[in-house]
C-alpha cells in the first residue's frame, strides 16, 4: 500500500511539474508575440514621425525661402542689386549652392 501511495504522489508531482512547463511554455510564446508587436508598431510609428517630420521641415525651408525672396525682390530700389542671399543661390538641379 506505501508503495502505491509514494507511486500515486510520484504521478501526481510528473503531471503538476508537466502542466506548469506547458502554462510556461505558452506564457513566453505569448510574451514574445507581444513584445515583436510592439516592436513592429514601435517602428511604424518611428518611421511615420520621421517622414512627418521630413514633410515640415521641406515646408518651413521653403516658406523661409519664399520669405527671403520676397523680401528681397520688395527691397527699396537704394539697396545693393548685387546683394544675394545663398538661400537663393541654385544650381542647375535645383540645389543649394554655396556663397561665393
Amino acid at each position: 500500500m506505501e508503495i502505491q501511495l509514494q507511486e500515486l504522489i510520484d504521478q501526481i508531482k510528473k503531471d503538476g511539474v508537466e502542466a506548469a512547463e506547458t502554462q510556461a511554455e505558452a506564457i513566453l510564446t505569448a510574451a514574445k508575440a507581444e513584445a515583436e508587436k510592439i516592436i513592429s508598431d514601435a517602428k511604424v510609428q518611428a518611421e511615420k514621425l520621421i517622414l512627418d517630420a521630413k514633410t515640415e521641415n521641406e515646408r518651413t525651408v521653403k516658406s523661409g525661402e519664399d520669405a527671403l525672396r520676397y523680401a528681397l525682390r520688395d527691397r527699396p530700389a537704394h539697396h545693393d542689386p548685387d546683394l544675394h542671399h545663398p538661400a537663393l543661390s541654385r544650381d542647375r538641379e535645383g540645389l543649394r549652392t554655396p556663397a561665393v
